[in-house]
């Protein structure tokens, strides 16, 4: 199973910040030892709050249900499949 991004805050979500109608919004980094914010960036949602298999069950834990290790992706993400039935 190859690596996939899966985002720990919905897409869905991101879209209700995005700007001029699109898939975009900016984003910015705060730097604490310093006390500033990097100039902000405008970044589509699919840029964002990511990480690599996130939820993806570890091997010994997929095979003592008896399921795959992308079970949580695949089935607890229900909405993600109604957006794209509709198309949003």
């Amino acid at each position: 199973m190859k690596e996939e991004n899966q985002h720990f805050v919905p897409r869905s979500f991101l879209r209700n910040f995005c700007v001029s109608g699109k898939e975009e919004l900016f984003r910015s980094t705060f730097i604490p030892y310093r006390n500033i914010w990097y100039k902000p960036q405008l970044k589509h949602v699919n840029q964002i709050c990511y990480g690599p298999d996130l939820y993806n069950l570890h091997e010994s834990m997929a095979k003592a249900h008896g399921v795959e290790k992308d079970h949580i992706e695949r089935f607890a993400f229900w909405y993600r499949s109604e957006e794209r039935r509709v198309g949003k």
